[in-house]
């Protein structure tokens, strides 16, 4: 079993790297739990360029450098802003008839992306749910398709994570057993 570890969800800024001690130390500790355990693991990291709470040019090469220095050094990494068009994907999966479906495909119309959506795609792709073209990934090494996933996210998030599994639950993906939120 492949376990897809997110640690990190980072804002594009000029500012310094935001990327929280506890995360790092959180995901330390999850990765000696599954080694000790037996279990294979993959580091997957989402780069926010889409919402508004991301502010000028990031510095790519230092924030890698940075991740290395941690001995974090992930197997995916993918811009927020290159999953829109695998957004519609996922909406178009669901049964058309129900409303979340057709709440999601009139937010879609009018050129918005809720996190909901943005959160169930990047699980479907960590998953092997959705496939994800080449160009749009930042930075892929052994990158596979994992069975379970474990998120270590911020308690703000938390709203998001809930719609996003509604949204999954209805694809028919196991949330409850496949996905693993650890809330700091």
């Amino acid at each position: 079993m492949i376990n897809s570890i997110e640690f990190s969800h980072v804002y594009m800024s000029d500012e310094e790297i935001r990327e929280p001690k506890r995360s790092s130390k959180e995901c330390k500790r999850v990765i000696t739990d599954l080694e000790n355990a037996g279990e294979s693991y993959q580091l997957a990291v989402m780069i926010d360029d889409y919402s508004g709470l991301s502010s000028g040019s990031f510095n790519y090469p230092r924030f890698m450098n940075h991740l290395r220095d941690l001995s974090l050094t992930p197997n995916l990494v993918l811009f927020e802003g290159n999953l829109i068009k695998y957004n519609r994907h996922v909406v178009n999966k669901m049964p058309q008839d129900l409303d979340l479906a057709k709440q999601l495909n009139s937010i879609l119309e009018n050129g918005k992306h809720p996190c909901s959506l943005f959160i169930a795609t990047w699980y479907m792709i960590r998953l092997g749910l959705l496939d994800i073209k080449q160009k749009d990934v930042v930075y892929q090494n052994d990158f596979k398709p994992s069975s379970r996933l474990i998120n270590i996210l911020d308690r703000d998030v938390l709203e998001n994570e809930i719609r996003a599994s509604r949204i999954l639950r209805l694809l028919n993906i196991p949330y409850s057993y496949a996905i693993t939120n650890i809330y700091l």
